[in-house]
């Protein structure tokens, strides 16, 4: 693997957690004001964040003006309309007050007369000042630097093969293509599909300007480590304890590529909207279960916006987050301090979440765009290896997952009193969370027992069935071990053994450290390279170092189907078979008079496979790719024996990759030179 593209994933990666923090972090703290005074507002800004994002950028997008500045402008219209809503408002005085603070600055930088030094410090200043009110303890560094583990193991596992393998799966390639024509303004470009993972990504590309293929490698990472930190965000709230939560997300971020849970993992973009969808899962279960124990309608509307964002994810996760609403009912009647009060507005919020996240694929089939074929089932047709049996055979489940069924037999568990309540919530919104947790997890166990009664045995066999109730069982069996552990505090403090400091965090810390050693040394072991590919490795690095070495749109490639996704918005594409039917290699020269006689850009590389990618993405039409790259050959070396102007750009066992120059001339005076961009246009469609 050539060291400049590991070199520029990684930068890509780090760019992409820089801007997603700025984006989803910081910038609310900026625009939307905090749900509750002393609160942890991290997931409550993120998914606020990713709410108005995916609305804004569908939006944009329909109406025709997506870009950089357009989607600036709306975060700032968002920013003034928090402004007047909050609840002393924004008076006329206070609005003129920061209209002339800004035309001052904004004028005096015009003049030169702004003091950005001064700027620069004061500001330098304030952070300092904010930096040391919020630097950890001891303690909570050490829980900190251990949480810190697990997402970095979590991104890298999922970034492993993306690292040795510029090739990825086919998914990936559609992925590719729709995240191009998102930026080009286009929605739905096959038909369609959930876009709104590729709306927040297309927000962080405008941001970051990568390229959209190395934007989609990080953006994996990014997804595996958000789903890890939402499960621990969900594991803390529904335990109260920190060593539960690390134990929950490192079964999900880490132990799921030992294949002891169903439909896990998911390896590079096989199925992104699904894993970024179920990121958004278990937090917006949270603020369901806090509304009904606490009653307070901030927790109403975030749950709603996150059941809006899971839809326009995801729509089948979408359903999974409906399903927490109902779960959460009987839990708040019986844990919480909600006795039926406010069924109507719960009735309208999960009605209007439904609508709002199903409202652009309406539009989009209004617009006559039909759903691409298999589109919600696309991730679960991705070289299945898992257990499509397994709710046949119960033994079955038992041999292949077997941490999944240890999970449906913990969950008796969650319904007894302990675990531990944080200073900033009761005891009734921790253990109605719990409860809905719990029957959950009772839910899944009940669907596989009946299963074949019910005959449901083919949906439980869906992978995108299997991942949601991985993830549920990994949070169950992380919440399950807070439960025990927390029992174990109580014996030890009414015990009186003699253990130095039994209430220093360091014990639990030390002892999920020790659970998680064991899990590793008797788990089976960790699988990070096995998707199958679209093409050979080799041709996607050329083709990045094709992109790198040329400006944009003065180079065409000529070779298979999955070169295509690569070029858009780069460069120019033309099929091998259109190209060998239009263009002889006996008169295919430049001339600017006769553009119909070549591809007319400076540069065409002409990808040639000596042996014949075989994968089960290529094995339906192997024979006449086999015809196309015989008839490349062919061509090629027709061409090189009259012409002087080509050459082997890279050659292997596998490939060659053939470059033709030919230094672009004007045409002569009087002449339309517009009949090449035409004919291109048409070739190119």
């Amino acid at each position: 693997m050539a060291s400049n593209y590991i070199l520029s994933l990684l930068a890509a990666t780090t760019k992409v957690v820089v801007w997603f923090w700025a984006i989803f972090i910081l910038l609310p703290r900026q625009i939307l004001p905090a749900p509750k005074r002393g609160e942890n507002r991290l997931w409550a800004d993120v998914v606020r964040m990713g709410f108005y994002t995916i609305i804004i950028v569908h939006f944009l997008v329909l109406i025709g003006i997506y870009d950089l500045f357009s989607l600036i402008a709306s975060y700032v219209l968002l920013y003034f309309l928090f402004l007047f809503l909050r609840p002393e408002g924004l008076s006329r005085t206070g609005m003129e007050n920061l209209f002339t603070q800004f035309m001052v600055f904004a004028l005096d930088a015009l003049e030169r007369k702004a003091n950005y030094g001064e700027l620069a410090r004061r500001r330098w200043d304030e952070f300092k000042a904010w930096a040391r009110g919020r630097l950890p303890d001891r303690d909570k560094a050490l829980w900190g630097i251990g949480l810190l583990w697990v997402l970095v193991a979590s991104g890298y596992l999922r970034l492993y093969e993306a690292l040795n393998a510029a090739a990825l799966t086919p998914t990936f390639y559609s992925h590719l293509k729709w995240l191009k024509g998102l930026i080009r303004g286009e929605l739905y470009v096959d038909g369609i599909y959930p876009y709104g993972a590729f709306t927040l990504l297309s927000g962080l590309k405008l941001f970051t300007f990568l390229d959209e293929a190395e934007l989609l490698r990080a953006a994996q990472g990014l997804a595996g480590v958000l789903t890890a930190a939402g499960v621990y965000f969900a594991v803390r709230y529904f335990s109260g304890r920190r060593d539960a939560a690390l134990l929950g997300s490192s079964l999900y971020g880490i132990f799921t590529f030992a294949r002891v849970f169903p439909g896990q993992p998911f390896y590079p973009n096989e199925a992104l909207p699904v894993e970024l969808a179920l990121a958004f899962l278990l937090p917006t279960w949270v603020f369901v279960a806090r509304y009904l124990a606490e009653r307070e309608l901030v927790w109403l509307g975030l749950a709603f916006q996150g059941t809006v964002t899971v839809f326009l994810i995801h729509p089948f996760v979408g359903a999974a987050a409906l399903a927490g609403w109902a779960l959460a009912l009987p839990a708040g009647l019986i844990y919480g301090r909600w006795r039926g009060q406010g069924v109507l507005w719960m009735f309208l919020s999960a009605l209007g979440a439904v609508v709002l996240g199903n409202v652009f694929y309406v539009v989009g089939g209004l617009g006559g765009k039909v759903w691409v074929e298999g589109a919600l089932a696309l991730p679960a047709q991705m070289w299945e290896r898992w257990i499509a049996d397994a709710t046949n055979l119960p033994r079955a489940l038992a041999s292949e997952t077997p941490w999944f069924l240890i999970a449906l037999f913990v969950t008796p568990l969650l319904l007894f009193p302990g675990g531990d309540d944080d200073e900033l919530r009761s005891p009734h919104s921790t253990r109605t969370g719990r409860f809905t947790l719990a029957l959950a997890l009772f839910g899944v166990a009940i669907l596989i027992g009946g299963s074949q009664q019910l005959g449901w045995s083919d949906l439980l066999a869906s992978r995108l069935m299997a991942a949601t109730l991985s993830l549920l069982a990994c949070a169950g069996l992380g919440v399950a071990y807070g439960m025990i552990a927390s029992w174990m505090a109580a014996l030890v403090r009414r015990g009186k053994f003699p253990i130095p400091n039994p209430q220093s965090p360091i014990w639990s810390l030390g002892a999920v450290i020790l659970v998680l050693v064991v899990l590793l040394v008797i788990s089976p072991g960790l699988v990070v390279k096995e998707a199958a590919k679209a093409e050979y490795d080799i041709v996607a690095l050329k083709i990045y170092d094709i992109k790198e070495e040329h400006l944009a749109y003065t180079w065409t490639i000529v070779g298979a189907p999955e070169v295509l996704p690569h070029t858009l918005g780069r460069g120019w594409y033309l099929n091998g078979d259109y190209f060998l039917q239009n263009y002889l290699p006996e008169v295919y020269h430049y001339d600017p008079d006769e553009p119909e006689l070549s591809v007319p850009t400076e540069h065409v590389y002409i990808v040639v496979e000596k042996n014949i990618y075989a994968a089960p993405y290529t094995a339906k039409h192997l024979y006449q790719r086999e015809a196309m790259e015989q008839g490349l050959w062919d061509w090629c070396r027709t061409y090189g024996q009259s012409h002087d102007n080509v050459t082997v750009y890279y050659e292997d066992d596998d490939i060659v990759i053939y470059h033709i120059h030919h230094p672009l001339v004007p045409a002569e005076p009087g002449k339309d030179e517009r009949g090449a961009s035409r004919i291109w246009m048409e070739i190119t469609r």
